[in-house]
């Protein structure tokens, strides 16, 4: 599985995109994703889906292997997620996109997803937490806690969640230098000191999900890797949101977890503000 958020989608106009970012950076993959994951594909749905087929012509371009998109739903405008399957590899099973019936809030986004050889089937959830209200974030997780342990099918959550787990090893802001609008957004005051707000995770983990980057470190992968930073702020530090969450453990395989570099167009200016992340997992776990 990969995951990207691909700034503003990389849309230069209604339905014209600089896809050059998107190859950039899909090339530093040497092993073809099965599912990728895109948050902010912005407008992608424009002009006969312009931008969901022309990304999914870049991934097949990229890996030669065949993708075919998906745009899922979103509360707050024309920027839902989309996701991307190797239909070689997966097939689309079943899909709640807030169109189909019934429509429930806790299933809107909810794709199942069988692996044709086997037969296999898992749910995934690609979510793009609100950007600006820890309230709205741990509403989101409240609803979607119903996929954790005790749910009957190996479940997945993964996409920008705004939030980083709790937990002393994963990278932290200088919160006190951020700005009053930016804490307001991303952190609580607790003893008068201010830190993430976490809560959201921190919900989702006691309902039995696992993020991936404390399964990597507990599997070997040094603490530097494990908690690399997904996207860097502008005090210079990184923080861990891109985030990919699992109700079972034993679905990680140890050693697959990577946050990739950057990389940068010809101007030299960063192709998007969050890294690539990527991890295999074993459905039949």
């Amino acid at each position: 599985m990969s995951l990207l958020n691909l700034k503003g989608g990389a849309m230069l106009a209604p339905g014209r995109y600089g896809f050059d970012r998107l190859e950039r950076i899909a090339a530093q993959l040497r092993t073809p994703p099965a599912y990728f994951g895109l948050c902010e594909a912005k407008q992608y749905d424009d002009y006969g889906y312009a931008g969901l087929l022309d990304a999914a012509a870049v991934l097949s371009n990229a890996y030669g292997r065949p993708y075919v998109g998906t745009l899922s739903w979103s509360d707050r405008g024309p920027i839902a997620p989309a996701f991307f399957l190797d239909t070689t590899v997966l097939r689309l099973a079943r899909w709640s996109d807030g169109h189909s019936r019934p429509d429930f809030p806790d299933a809107r986004g909810l794709a199942e997803i069988e692996v044709r050889n086997t037969r296999d089937r898992f749910t995934v959830l690609l979510e793009h937490l609100h950007p600006s209200s820890p309230e709205l974030r741990l509403e989101r997780a409240r609803l979607l806690d119903r996929y954790g342990s005790s749910y009957h099918q190996n479940t997945v959550i993964l996409g920008d969640l705004n939030c980083s787990p709790p937990g002393d090893r994963y990278p932290a802001r200088n919160w006190e230098r951020a700005s009053p609008r930016l804490r307001s957004h991303k952190a609580v005051q607790v003893n008068d000191v201010w830190i993430p707000a976490s809560a959201p995770i921190a919900h989702l983990q006691q309902m039995g999900f696992h993020a991936i980057p404390d399964l990597a470190y507990a599997t070997g992968t040094p603490a530097e890797n494990a908690y690399a930073p997904t996207v860097v702020d502008d005090d210079g530090r990184g923080e861990t949101i891109d985030l990919i969450l699992i109700n079972n453990r034993d679905m990680y395989v140890p050693g697959s977890y990577h946050v990739y570099p950057a990389t940068t167009g010809p101007a030299g200016v960063p192709d998007s503000d969050h890294h690539l992340v990527t991890c295999s997992l074993n459905a039949a776990a």
